[in-house]
């Protein structure tokens, strides 16, 4: 009740639930290296006890799947003893218990979540790709952009991709988008090598995380390594971005090395996938 919101809007991710145009409930999140932190979930008096809570927990969860994380984590004060009720029944458990001087009892719990098999990459995923052109370079800049905004709070600075110049990108590189209801929700940027297929770039537009998307993007780059007679992907992540390595491990990736890329820009994850 004493936050700074000023603050939190800035530098947390909010998600608001509106129903009949009125503000019923929200949640605050903020995304870790290696989990995503639910920092407050709160629903209107007025809207209380429908199961708006549970909903936005499930919202958390998606969001942290689409994030390439696999654990949710939350804190309560430990006299709420029905909050600590409600976490346990939909998976939570406590991990740990901290008295603080001002504050009182504090119960922190997580969730670890199964991991989600890669859809098949379908016809209605292939019938969406299209081929980006130049005129396509600032949809394929803003797309990007607006996908890394969320990794900015834990990189402190803005991911490599946020900065590139799309207009060199798109003339140099094989930009692929892929379109859903006529809408672009996800694009992968392609660059093939003598021996080897460079993954640049995976974007999905935030309102599309979530769905897939980028694991079927993923799909859709060995397919074309294929095409092209090639027997390897490679791709680069920053180190900092340990639920990104963890999904690409989950499909097939391996670590090859890390290495120090500029000063400015941190430390990168090299990987690779051998095609069979």
């Amino acid at each position: 009740m004493t936050a700074d919101y000023g603050v939190a809007v800035r530098d947390h991710m909010v998600d608001l639930l509106h129903l009949d145009g009125e503000l019923a409930a929200l949640i605050e999140m903020r995304p870790e290296v290696d989990h995503l932190l639910i920092v407050n979930v709160a629903v209107s008096p007025a809207h209380q006890g429908q199961g708006y809570g549970r909903a936005l927990l499930v919202h958390a969860e998606e969001l942290t799947r689409s994030l390439g994380l696999e654990e949710v984590r939350l804190y309560t004060n430990g006299s709420f003893t029905n909050n600590v009720k409600l976490y346990k029944s939909v998976g939570y458990r406590i991990d740990r218990k901290e008295v603080h001087p001002q504050l009182g009892a504090a119960v922190y719990m997580s969730k670890r979540l199964l991991p989600v098999s890669p859809p098949p990459l379908t016809e209605a995923i292939r019938a969406g790709l299209r081929r980006a052109t130049p005129a396509d370079a600032a949809a394929v800049r803003d797309l990007t952009r607006a996908a890394y905004a969320q990794w900015v709070p834990v990189l402190g600075r803005e991911a490599k991709p946020m900065t590139a110049d799309y207009d060199v990108a798109v003339h140099d590189h094989i930009v692929d988008m892929l379109y859903v209801d006529g809408e672009l929700a996800a694009l992968i940027e392609m660059y093939p090598e003598t021996d080897h297929l460079l993954i640049v770039n995976v974007a999905v537009s935030p309102a599309c995380q979530g769905h897939g998307y980028g694991r079927a993007l993923l799909a859709h780059a060995e397919e074309f390594t294929r095409s092209l007679g090639l027997g390897e992907m490679r791709l680069y992540t920053s180190n900092q971005l340990t639920g990104n390595v963890k999904l690409y491990e989950r499909v097939g990736y391996k670590v090859d090395r890390e290495e120090e890329a500029a000063p400015h820009l941190g430390v990168f994850v090299y990987m690779s996938k051998r095609l069979v």
